[in-house]
């Protein structure tokens, strides 16, 4: 049970530093283990030259399955925050809607619902389901303010028609007057404030560049293929990047 342990986060890490790199896990003989994360639908790694994949084994489980289909169960609980039910009230107080939208399993959110008051659950959900949920709430007239990852990957998601790079630069002025020590991701390594510097490096690149094309006579249907060849050695990120394009195409003046 202890090397299977090891095992589920020797793949479970690899996923989260976004698969490129191997890492070292201490056991009684070292395993090197290599992991990809499958959008929402599982992680797959080798180990020791084995295949493995982590999976939903239902409410609050977690499945590590062999390359020989042999499965081994890992159970976990999630602890509400002790401010979430008074935070969730302050809001309500002011007039807010409060919705709990998760890829976790029905079960598990009902019971984190329950425990910060929240009576809206919508669980289960991908990233598209999400996207759409958003969709859908805006279209019956709400102003929707969805709050998730700060930082995640190194190039930002642009997914909802009023994404902007304005609000999220201002975003990043707010968190770096705090002055962290230490940022810790939802999905990467712990790092310090230099991961906010290269998020602000990456947005204000490319409006400048958008802008100076844009000011050209150029598109963005012709605008977003120079510029994911320009930058795709340091943002590789292809559906990443062409949204940040949009964005700052319809921001530049």
């Amino acid at each position: 049970m202890k090397q299977l342990r090891k095992v589920a986060l020797a793949v479970a890490v690899l996923a989260s530093i976004g698969s490129a790199q191997a890492i070292t896990v201490a056991s009684s003989t070292d395993a090197n283990a290599l992991a990809q994360a499958l959008g929402g639908a599982g992680i797959t790694g080798v180990v020791d030259g084995r295949r493995w994949r982590l999976e939903s084994g239902g409410a609050g489980v977690v499945r590590l399955v062999d390359d020989a289909g042999a499965a081994s169960l890992i159970r976990m609980g999630d602890v509400t925050r002790r401010d979430a039910a008074d935070t969730v009230a302050a809001l309500r107080g002011l007039g807010l809607r409060v919705v709990l939208l998760t890829g976790d399993h029905p079960e598990v959110a009902r019971q984190v619902a329950a425990g910060a008051g929240i009576d809206e659950v919508l669980a289960g959900a991908d990233p598209e389901a999400k996207r759409a949920a958003i969709r859908r709430f805006r279209s019956e007239g709400h102003r929707v303010l969805f709050a998730g990852d700060v930082a995640m990957k190194a190039q930002p998601a642009f997914a909802s028609p009023t994404s902007s790079l304005t609000h999220w630069l201002d975003s990043l002025d707010q968190l770096a007057a705090l002055r962290p020590t230490i940022v810790v991701p939802s999905h990467g390594p712990i790092g310090d404030a230099g991961f906010m510097t290269e998020y602000r490096t990456y947005l204000t690149t490319i409006r400048s560049r958008v802008t100076a094309l844009k000011s050209q006579g150029r598109t963005v249907d012709q605008i977003t293929p120079v510029l994911t060849a320009e930058l795709k050695e340091r943002y590789p990120d292809a559906g990443r990047l062409a949204g940040a394009i949009r964005v700052a195409f319809a921001e530049a003046r």
